[in-house]
């Protein structure tokens, strides 16, 4: 988490450099790399990656935005942005194979955990496949500025002397002035690499103190905080209610349900244009139904479950169910935040996608590492607390952001 904070740093060199698509195919093998680990469980190796894959989803998250706003338009960025976050979240669905393949076992053993990752193996690397074959679409400063190699390795041969024996081991004049241009080019290029980290860094804190984005900063906190809560917390309460016999199962099944929720929410962002609704209308839809899910898990699962494992009841009898739809729920009102970002990033900061993006992701992560540490020492009262204020702050900056 604290690794993919650097996005700040990294996303408009790394993104003029390589392009966006050779960006998304680079930083994606960082995600393989670590999948493949898991077939061998080293230490040092797991820590080493885990670091890795933060970088790489920092360039990987900001090169998407990147991409996904150059070929949009204000007329099809909804539905873009839903069919990327609808493909996105269909990934949950690792959650329901893990369910079946651990069911009623106590641990998870080799062969399972092999079963598991060789499936996950296959998908991450056809998506690096995937990548590799996406059409090329060029940022606006991609290509400039590159020193032409091969038109000067042309130069050198056109003016080498290739009958006389002894210019084997002599280059002439030209070619020698040609070289010492090449080499002059590449220190050059080495140079604005370090100022070109500079100014990307000097660029995004600009942008930060824009005061859209800081609005817009309390919607990207509160995303972060929701994807702990729907990542982490809510599934480890679930499976701590022990009022439930299979409450473990839960905790998979949980996944895909959330999933599920953002791919239906997706499909509502898409056509909501068609429906004539505003973007902050669809806003306003995601963030109610998350006030309303939230009320209902503070009903529903022990204040306790959070933490460890307990018997209590909380207002009523802990139901399944009703644990199952909020999932669903938690999904759909994420969905509809997530898309409207994407939305509100690309129409406003058209010129600025890349480190719009980064800021975004940025945000998220950080709200995403808070939450995940208070996560363990706060009962599920203040954490409901804590994401009922994030939403209202959240919604407030939002429709401003909006106006301006």
């Amino acid at each position: 988490m604290a690794s993919k904070m650097t996005t700040v740093v990294l996303k408009d060199q790394d993104i003029s450099a390589f392009g966006a698509k050779w960006s998304l195919f680079i930083s994606s093998l960082s995600y393989t790399l670590f999948i493949a680990m898991f077939f061998f469980l080293i230490t040092w190796v797991f820590y080493a990656l885990s670091a890795l894959v933060g970088l790489g989803a920092a360039v990987l998250w900001t090169s998407q935005g990147a991409y996904l706003s150059m070929n949009s338009n204000a007329d099809s960025i909804s539905v873009n942005s839903a069919i990327f976050w609808a493909l996105f979240q269909a990934a949950n669905g690792g959650g329901l194979i893990a369910t079946f393949l651990f069911q009623g076992n106590s641990g998870v053993t080799d062969s399972q955990r092999t079963e598991l990752f060789t499936i996950l193996l296959a998908v991450s690397a056809a998506a690096n496949i995937i990548f590799l074959f996406l059409p090329q679409s060029a940022l606006k400063s991609e290509g400039q500025n590159e020193p032409n190699q091969s038109s000067i390795q042309n130069k050198i041969e056109i003016h080498t002397e290739p009958e006389d024996s002894e210019a084997d081991n002599f280059v002439d004049a030209d070619s020698q002035q040609l070289l010492d241009e090449n080499e002059d080019a590449v220190g050059v290029q080495n140079v604005e690499a370090v100022r070109g980290i500079k100014d990307a860094l000097v660029k995004s804190m600009k942008l930060f103190a824009q005061k859209r984005m800081i609005l817009l900063f309390w919607t990207f906190f509160y995303t972060g905080i929701v994807t702990s809560f729907n990542t982490g917390i809510y599934g480890t309460c679930l499976g701590n209610t022990a009022y439930w016999n299979n409450s473990k199962n839960l905790v998979g099944l949980t996944t895909t349900v959330v999933g599920l929720g953002q791919i239906i929410a997706c499909l509502f962002g898409g056509m909501s244009r068609r429906l004539k609704l505003r973007g902050e209308t669809v806003f306003l839809i995601g963030g109610v139904v998350h006030l309303l899910t939230f009320l209902l898990i503070f009903i529903n699962l022990p204040t306790d479950s959070p933490i460890e494992r307990t018997l209590e009841k909380a207002y009523i009898n802990p139901n399944e169910y009703i644990g199952l739809a909020c999932a669903f729920l938690l999904g759909f009102g994420d969905g509809c935040i997530e898309t409207e970002i994407m939305n509100i990033l690309v129409t406003k900061y058209p010129g600025d996608s890349a480190p719009a993006f980064a800021l975004f992701k940025f945000s998220q992560s950080l709200a995403c590492a808070v939450a995940f540490f208070y996560s363990t020492y706060l009962n599920l009262n203040y954490q409901i607390a804590i994401v009922i204020s994030c939403n209202v702050i959240s919604s407030l900056g939002f429709f401003a952001a909006s106006a301006i």
